[in-house]
């Protein structure tokens, strides 16, 4: 793709141009789709623009064609082409083609950058950490631009990068505090400038952090940086108590509001931990969907638990399932093909089904509630649910589904011995021994389908053609390759000094030995460097598994993660069909993908 004028001012009226080869390229006409971000954008790319901006027409040699013009808010665009229908997209490999909008000074705009960095957040961290750079190069003034730069740093190129880059932070740091003390020279720092400059000296000069902190509550408590810290010693002073904290949260927001979305979250969560607080609660959960809707269906949950406010809550939720059931190419990522989205959507939707259905049996309908949860049942996944309606349905009498469901219990390869011993006990009593040992063979069948149902596609990210350079656990450099074996691949980030991630450990450790025994690849990572003192960590733990040490992060930002625990499963062919997957999941997953279920 080719777009002109390649340096566009805003508002600028943009020719597109399109040459494709493949089932692209027999088509007479294309949609360009675009993801249109303005300054105000948030990071990872949350509510901004996804629109059809364009047709481009077909014209001689294959070469398809169109003029658009940019929005004047909008600083930054990317772009993916589709046919109308949406059912074939080209995504240039989830990288799309983009434009940055420029200003007088013949620079992109530092939204421009900004907005960049946050369309590559969780997807390519490296380019996200390239753009904060050039931002930085041609903003060099700009304090915000070395804060950016300063946390993709830690993210993208890892911790040794990162410290060996500290020091001239630093120093440029110290230069700019020096400016800013001293009033003859620069005035006295607005409140905004007074926390960007806090959060810098987080990153890059610890001890400094005290002095703008204080600085910061003083001059500028009501900002969102002031609000922010003001939550965090609010929550620090109460922790013990609960309703402390819940009145002193409703009277910071009565002081400031929304400021800063983290007050309206703590005051929810708070008010939720709180016995007899429905009204603070109610309160809260507004508050929460003024200030971020795509929280809607976290609150109508938890509206849904509490007697008074149930109703307002399963309102909420029907009208989030009629929403689903509806074509959505507003929130279509631009990879995504329009039946991906359905299928996204479908499991989005049993999600909210159950959400509704437990509600509708607290409140005592349950033929309405026993309805719901089936229609939840019907697609994905999910043991605990099957097992949950297969008790519904044998209260009714409908022994025949509630054995089907059963079945698909005893068939999960997270299931306990115990567990389908008296399953079978059970059903098998009511059906026959042959009858049960036709619906286990039923419900393997249906466990593979509706798992590979769940796998990504088109849009899976490819691994393929990525070698990634770590280390084992001697330190001895190793190049990891996801294609080439006729492997599945399970993957493991995890940490030592990651709550979670060590929870849990025993359990990944369990999981090695009976991947092996499937043939399916194990392969863990963690950040921290090669030393003695983790391979006596790996002993006391019994981790009889492949570790490496991801030091430079290249396995991380291939799987465009920046945590732990993260868990992902890996095809023979290199592509990630399960992103961001559970651990209960994993095994299920993996023996899909393998044809061992």
């Amino acid at each position: 793709m080719w777009v002109t004028p390649a340096a566009p001012r805003p508002g600028a009226t943009l020719r597109v141009r399109y040459r494709v080869a493949g089932p692209l390229a027999s088509e007479p006409r294309l949609a360009l789709r675009a993801r249109l971000h303005t300054r105000r954008g948030e990071a990872y790319a949350h509510r901004t623009e996804l629109v059809r901006l364009a047709i481009l027409e077909r014209h001689s040699g294959g070469l398809y064609e169109a003029a658009v013009r940019l929005p004047d808010s909008v600083v930054y665009a990317s772009f993916a082409v589709e046919d109308l229908p949406g059912e074939r997209v080209d995504s240039r490999g989830r990288q799309f083609w983009d434009v940055l909008v420029y200003g007088p000074n013949g620079r992109p705009l530092l939204d421009a950058y900004e907005q960049r960095e946050n369309a590559f957040m969780e997807r390519d961290w490296m380019e996200a950490y390239r753009t904060a750079r050039r931002a930085a190069t041609d903003y060099p003034d700009s304090l915000e631009a070395w804060l950016i730069l300063a946390f993709y740093e830690g993210i993208a190129l890892g911790s040794q990068a990162a410290d060996s880059l500290r020091p001239a932070h630093r120093a440029r740091f110290l230069t700019l505090e020096s400016k800013l003390t001293n009033p003859a020279r620069s005035g006295v720092p607005s409140p905004e400038l007074t926390g960007a400059v806090m959060w810098y000296a987080r990153s890059v000069a610890q001890d400094r952090v005290p002095f703008w902190r204080e600085r910061l509550l003083a001059t500028g408590p009501r900002t969102p940086w002031g609000v922010q810290e003001r939550v965090v010693d609010l929550m620090h002073r109460t922790r013990s108590d609960s309703i402390a904290a819940l009145g002193a949260l409703e009277d910071l927001w009565r002081e400031v509001g929304a400021a800063h979305p983290s007050l309206p979250s703590t005051g929810f969560r708070t008010a939720l931990h709180v016995q007899d607080s429905t009204a603070a609660i109610a309160r809260w959960g507004e508050r929460i969907l003024a200030a971020r809707p795509e929280d809607s269906l976290d609150v109508a949950a938890a509206f849904a638990r509490v007697a008074a406010l149930r109703v307002r809550g399963m309102d909420w939720l029907r009208r989030s399932l009629a929403s689903l059931g509806a074509r959505r190419d507003a929130v279509r990522p631009l990879y995504r093909t329009a039946a991906e989205q359905l299928r996204a959507d479908s499991a989005s939707a049993r999600v909210t089904l159950r959400i509704l259905g437990d509600a509708l049996l607290a409140a005592g309908d349950t033929a309405a509630a026993r309805d719901t949860l089936e229609l939840a049942a019907t697609g994905g996944w999910d043991p605990a649910l099957f097992r949950h309606v297969a008790a519904l349905q044998r209260m009714r009498g409908d022994s025949g589904r509630a054995a089907a469901l059963a079945a698909m219990v005893a068939v999960d390869p997270q299931s306990p011995a115990a567990l389908i011993d008296s399953l079978r006990l059970t059903y098998a009593a009511t059906d026959s021994e042959d009858a049960w040992d036709r619906r286990l063979r039923t419900a393997r069948e249906a466990m593979r389908a509706r798992t590979l149902a769940e796998a990504q596609g088109s849009d899976a990210v490819d691994l393929s053609t990525r070698s990634l350079p770590v280390e084992d656990t001697t330190g001895a450099p190793v190049l990891l390759r996801f294609r080439g074996s006729d492997s599945t691949t399970v993957v493991v980030f995890w940490s030592r000094h990651c709550g979670p991630a060590l929870e849990a450990l025993p359990q990944v450790v369990r999981l090695a030995p009976v991947l092996r025994a499937h043939g399916i690849r194990l392969v863990t990572f963690v950040e921290e460097e090669a030393s003695a003192d983790f391979r006596q960590f790996l002993a006391t733990q019994g981790a009889a598994m492949p570790v490496y040490h991801d030091v430079r992060r290249e396995a991380s930002r291939a799987f465009a993660q920046s945590g732990t625990p993260y868990y992902y499963v890996v095809d023979p062919s290199g592509r990630v069909r399960f992103p961001y997957t559970t651990l209960e999941a994993l095994l299920r997953q993996a023996l899909a993908l393998a044809g061992r279920q």
